[in-house]
This record gives structure tokens, sequence and C-alpha cells, in this order.
């Protein structure tokens, strides 16, 4: 009997034991099976990363920044999002194509790579205290395209023009013999679409290639109202004229001559420097990173900026994955003789030409240079500065 009695004690006392020794375990918060401290730490950790959000409003660059997130992810474990609509979340990386669109905050780039890596630091958005508000993240370029062969027939080479007063030298003399040489120096100008254009993102000191275009031209300032695109274009692409006005937009006809037969020089307007001078460059959309972010992902989201613009262990650019022609001088991408052109010129150390970027011609412009063609005067010309850049 004492025998059963001790080892009923004996369990009772092992059970109280257990039992003390799990309310410890608990009161200590480990050993508790409902509950699960992983996503806390992994929230905590992602939190702390930050992440990043891209508005992208453009169809065709939706694939390449989809794989530049992946690759980005990859490289850091950074969450990068790409989105087409502020429905679908809180951008942090934003394209924007001027001042107006920039969110109410944005984060300083001043001292970011990407920022730095600018081939001029007149490709940025500025706020009133000249912080960088945002940097170009796509440009287009323009200059003064010649048909080299028949330059060649001018016994002119490319060398020979070095600026303004070379050029009006080499003009004059294909003016004066244009009866003999079959050809005139510039192709008609069109007032209501590419010349105006250009002429629009030029500043006012354009005004002496304006006139030494208007007076060896195809046909006679007289007529540049009835005047049109199709004209002038075609008045270039059949060897009827040696220079003709160009960007970027119009590469692709251009290119039915021939790269080998076709050049381009700057636009040359008699400033100075001009032998240090390259193509115009205008901005035609710009990055801006979101000040009012969280302060991890304004971070990821300037990292990620830097990415973009740094070459990868084997030389490429990830922004050049984009197929835009980029305004840092590590990328590489051209996609035309122009953009190739200007590349060359910057690596030779020399400085683009920064103008704005215009989509539409001006309301106007038209016909204040239609004006000033007929009537060159002082009054009618600053009715054409009015309009450009």
């Amino acid at each position: 009997m004492k025998k059963r009695i001790t080892m009923i004690l004996l369990i009772v006392l092992c059970l109280a034991l257990i039992g003390l020794g799990l309310g410890l375990v608990c009161c200590n918060g480990a050993g508790d099976p409902h509950e699960d401290s992983t996503p806390e730490t992994t929230e905590s950790t992602e939190a702390a990363a930050g992440q990043v959000c891209i508005l992208n409003m453009d169809p065709n660059l939706q694939s390449a920044y989809a794989a530049l997130a992946a690759e980005y992810f990859d490289l850091t474990g950074t969450e990068v999002r790409v989105i087409s609509s502020v429905d679908e979340g809180a951008p942090t990386l934003r394209t924007v194509t001027g001042a107006s669109q920039l969110p109410q905050a944005c984060a300083d780039l001043s001292q970011t790579a990407a920022c730095g890596q600018l081939v001029s630091q007149d490709l940025t958005l500025r706020d009133e205290t000249g912080r960088v508000c945002a940097v170009a993240a796509e440009v287009e370029v323009f200059g003064l395209v010649y048909n080299s062969t028949l330059l060649a027939k001018t016994s002119n080479t490319r060398s020979d023009i070095q600026g303004f007063s070379a050029l009006t030298e080499v003009v004059y003399g294909i003016t004066d013999r244009k009866a003999s040489l079959g050809f005139s120096a510039f192709a008609r100008v069109d007032p209501d679409d590419r010349f105006a254009l250009q002429l629009a993102s030029l500043s006012a000191d354009a005004r002496n290639l304006v006139d030494l275009i208007l007076n060896n031209t195809t046909c006679d300032p007289l007529m540049l109202e009835q005047s049109s695109q199709s004209d002038a274009l075609q008045e270039f692409l059949d060897a009827k004229a040696v220079f003709f006005l160009a960007g970027s937009r119009e590469q692709e006809i251009l290119q039915a001559i021939g790269s080998e037969n076709m050049g381009v020089l700057p636009v040359y307007t008699g400033g100075g420097n001009e032998e240090n001078q390259s193509l115009c460059a205008a901005a035609r959309s710009y990055w801006c990173v979101d000040g009012s972010a969280a302060e991890q992902d304004v971070a990821a989201t300037l990292a990620f900026l830097d990415f973009l613009i740094h070459p990868r262990a084997d030389g490429s650019v990830p922004v050049d994955d984009l197929q835009r022609m980029s305004p840092y001088r590590q990328t590489t991408y051209v996609s035309n003789m122009l953009e190739s052109v200007f590349r060359s010129d910057l690596a030779m150390g020399k400085e683009p030409v920064v103008c704005r970027y215009v989509s539409r011609v001006p309301q106007g412009m038209t016909e204040a240079l239609i004006a000033y063609a007929e009537n060159p005067s002082d009054e009618n010309w600053d009715a054409v500065v009015a309009f450009m850049g």
C-alpha cells in the first residue's frame, strides 16, 4: 500500500514539474505553436531595404522596363514594380516631359551619379532654389545635314567648315556657281513643319543662320509661303541642295540617300567656341524621384537610377536597353547617323548645344516666319524670336 502511494506522489510531482516548465516557456514567448515571428521579420527587412515603383506610360517601353526590373531584383534583391497608371500604385520614379508635370515634392538629384553623368547640366529641370528636380531621360539631336557627294563637287570637305564664317563662305560660293553646279546650297524652307520646329528650339542668336538659309535656297524668299514640308525634304533627297536642317525625326527618311553620302554639321550661328561645338540636343523627357515617398523607397529609387546609367561587367549600359537616345556619357546606344556623330563628338570632348524640345510648331510662328522672309526687319525678327527657345 505504501509503495502505491509513493508511486502516485511521484507521478503527481512529475506532472507538476512538466506544467511549470511549459508555463515558463510560454511566458518567455517561445514554443507557442500559435505564434510565428517570421512574417514580421521579413516585413521589417523589406521595409528597411525600400522598394521602387516606376510609372511608365509608354507601351513600347513596358517590356524593357520589366526586364530591367527583373535584372535589378536578381542583382540586389530590391523589388521594382513597373506600372502604367497612378491607379496601380504610388510611383517613386516618374517620366515627365516638363516642369508642369513634376510632383509637388521632388528628391534632389544634384548629387546623384545620373546627374553627374549628363553630357550637359542644362539637361535638367530645376526649382527656384537651383535644386535638380529631374534629369533628362531621352534627347533628340539635330544639326545641319549635308550631302557629302554634292559637297565634294564644290571642292570643299567637312574639315573646311569649322564655324559659321567658313559655312558662309562655302554657301555663297555654291550660290555663285549654282547654274554650273546644278544644285543650290540649301533646300527650301518649310515654314509650317520641320524647319519651323528646329528653329523654335534654337535661341534668338540664330538670325545669322536663318538669313543665310533664306538667301541661299532653291527658291526665292518671297515664295516661302508656297513651300511645304514635302517640297523641302524632296529637294534634298533629289540632290538639288547640299544642306538641310534636320534631326532624329527625319533620319529614317533621310537614310534613303545612303549614310555613305551623308554627313552632319553642328548648327553654326556665329557664336563663340564653335570649334568645340557638337550637335543640338533637346530633352524629350526627364526622370524625377518623388520626394514624398518613404525615405527608404526614395533611397532605393535613387540607387536604381544610378544602376540604369552605370556599365555592366560586359560594358553595356542598362539604360541602352530602352533603345532611346540617352544623354549620359557612358551610354552607347545609337539608332542613326546623327546620333552616331553626336556620340563621336562627345568622345572627342565637344559640347552639345542644349535646346528646348518642341513637338509641334507654335501657333503663329509660321506667319511670323513668312513675314520675316518677305521683309527681314528687326521688328519682324522680334516676332519670330517670340516663338523661339
